[in-house]
């Protein structure tokens, strides 16, 4: 059991050696695009809300 947990983490080890990672500019660029993203979508359903509540609020 113990040897299969060694070589699990060793394979881990060696997978992410092979990987590429992005830049902190890259990774900055975009959590700011994520967050932008977001705000956009939350205003826009914001305001579908209210306009649906106000012509709901017309035909009640």
């Amino acid at each position: 059991m113990l040897q299969a947990i060694k070589k699990y983490l060793s394979e881990v080890k060696t997978e992410l050696s092979k990987t590429t990672w992005p830049s902190k500019q890259t990774t900055k660029n975009l959590t700011i695009l994520v967050v932008i993203v977001s705000l956009l979508l939350a205003l826009y359903i914001g305001a579908l809300d209210i306009i649906l509540q106000k012509l709901i609020a017309l035909f009640i």
